[in-house]
């Protein structure tokens, strides 16, 4: 059933709405005409899907952070359109235009109007517009998350078999886009379970548990990549705390415009909230009918679902001890403002005021968001392109260039096509991909970066330069004279930004030691113009004269 207003919707609410879609529509078209080469993290996704074969792909896939679907549509894409950087951008463009129309799908499934809310609250987010267009699985999930809640929605109130089948279809897609879509359905299964079983709508509710089950036992073909990935994260321990996780969303749904965006997303929960409990308290003291059922089981939901995915994803982070990143909590905003705008336009007769009210709060959020949101969206992924070329300019074939964090590898590897020696420290051997399972056995092997040192003083011996992208850490002779000992470290145990620091420092106290000449050749691009996860410096180095 759709939650609506008693009163029929007015052309300003649809007016605001469109409004606000299209200032979306010229974000998403800003991004893409702005964000240029792709990152280190969505090369290894494009790796992943450009495996040689799609049990290759499979294999892979342990590598990254998704499950199987993304990597089926971009192998499919790339292999139709190829995989130069205009054409992977275009289908991170599609797939954000795509979940503007999932938005407006959703917000007529839940509460037959324009989803004004969602649009102010989240499509027109410079972080869910930068993560959800990126060439990862982030804006499938969004589309899918969306369908998913629309269609667990439906079966509250009509378990019909059409009902089922498309839940059952949006459930399994979405859980098979994203892993943080699983967490997204335990809570919103959790939540419509409970609420049709409140009110004895048996049928729903077991309607809901074989759909809920069955996909969860889809997703049991992901435990040996999950597993995996778990065993290899060790090398980055986290330590997350509730402050941590609070402090990342509110700097998600704030955009970087001001704490402002936080306050009013807690008020919209609280808001929604009370409303949803008030439909519940109007909803008991009718008689007992169809509309009544449907009421209380919209208003329980509302209830349940928002504090049940909240305590899940938090739950899940700290057990977990993964980074908390922005582009984790992109589906829970989505499920949070479909919800919250939900409950709200479900309390009967409402007065006009909130009529108002919602129409003008979308325009008070949502307008200076979209104001400020270009600057945002206009810088580049990396300024990796700029290092590479001046790479080209400046440096001769016997040169050498070192890359100072492993992980940055990648996009050298994916964008470099000249023939200079390179090498990250400490080498990978493998670049395409983040191996975190070869990181670790050179941490275990007591090795360190031996043959990596060796390289750099034969290239400056034999008059060659040495090219450096990224930073070094400064060590004492003292320290830097011993090799760490194999992992676990007894003071630092599986930590890999011990060992990678070190090992970096050891190579630029080598370049210090056998270099006379150093120049800064490229200095960081301005923060205006690249984003911070991969902006880094070019040195470079030679013995001279």
């Amino acid at each position: 059933m759709k939650a609506k207003f008693s009163t029929s919707l007015t052309r300003p609410e649809y007016g605001i709405a469109a409004l606000l879609t299209l200032g979306a529509i010229v974000l998403h078209v800003v991004l893409w005409a702005n964000v240029g080469d792709p990152w280190r993290d969505e090369v290894n996704s494009i790796a992943v899907a450009s495996s040689p074969t799609w049990s290759a792909t499979w294999d892979a896939m342990r590598y990254d952070s998704f499950p199987f679907l993304y990597f089926a549509l971009l192998r499919v894409w790339t292999g139709v359109f190829g995989d130069a950087a205009a054409s992977l951008r275009a289908l991170g463009l599609c797939l954000g235009l795509g979940g503007l129309g999932a938005v407006w799908w959703l917000g007529r499934r839940m509460h037959a109007g324009p989803p004004l809310l969602i649009l102010a609250m989240v499509a027109i987010s410079a972080a869910l517009i930068r993560y959800g267009d990126a060439n990862r699985a982030y804006g499938l999930g969004l589309i899918t998350a969306a369908l998913m809640l629309g269609t667990v929605w439906s079966l509250l109130f009509d378990s019909s078999k059409k009902n089922i089948a498309f839940a059952a279809i949006a459930c399994l897609a979405a859980t098979h886009s994203t892993y943080q879509n699983s967490l997204l359905l335990l809570g919103i299964g959790s939540a419509a379970i409970l609420a049709t079983a409140i009110n004895r709508r048996w049928r729903s509710a077991a309607c809901i548990v074989a759909v809920c089950a069955t996909t969860a036992i889809t997703t049991a073909i992901y435990l040996p990549s999950v597993s995996f990935a778990k065993s290899m994260m060790v090398v980055f321990p986290w330590s997350i705390s509730v402050h941590d996780i609070l402090g990342v969303f509110g700097e998600t749904v704030s955009n970087g415009y001001g704490d402002w965006q936080k306050w009013i997303w807690l008020a919209a929960i609280l808001v929604g909230l009370t409303i949803a409990l008030l439909s519940l308290f109007i909803a008991i003291e009718q008689p007992a009918s169809t509309a009544r059922s449907d009421a209380m089981t919209r208003s329980l939901f509302v209830l349940m679902v928002i504090p049940m995915l909240m305590l899940i994803y938090t739950m899940f982070m700290i057990w977990s001890d993964y980074a908390v990143r922005p582009w984790y909590l992109l589906g829970l905003m989505l499920v949070l403002a479909a919800v919250i705008e939900a409950g709200i336009a479900a309390l009967p007769e409402p007065p006009r005021a909130i009529r108002i009210i919602l129409p003008a709060l979308a325009l008070v959020i949502g307008m200076p968001a979209a104001a400020n949101a270009p600057a945002e969206l206009k810088r580049r992924a990396s300024n990796m392109p700029d290092l590479i070329a001046a790479i080209e300019r400046e440096g001769g074939p016997q040169d050498l260039v070192i890359i100072t964090e492993w992980y940055v590898g990648l996009t050298f590897n994916h964008l470099y096509k000249g023939n200079k020696p390179w090498m990250t420290i400490p080498d990978m051997g493998r670049h395409s991909v983040h191996r975190m399972d070869i990181l670790k056995a050179r941490m275990m092997d007591g090795q360190g970066v031996s043959r990596e040192l060796e390289q750099i003083t034969r290239t400056l011996q034999s008059g060659h330069r040495v090219f450096v992208i990224g930073n070094f850490a400064r060590l004492s002779p003292q320290m830097l004279r011993s090799q760490l000992p194999p992992a676990p470290h007894p003071q630092y145990g599986w930590s890999s930004g011990n060992y990678t620091a070190y090992w970096a420092a050891q190579a630029g106290a080598a370049l210090s030691s056998y270099a006379s000449n150093a120049q800064l050749l490229n200095a960081p691009a301005s923060r205006e113009t690249t984003m911070d996860w991969e902006n880094y410096p070019l040195f470079v180095f030679s013995r001279g004269q």
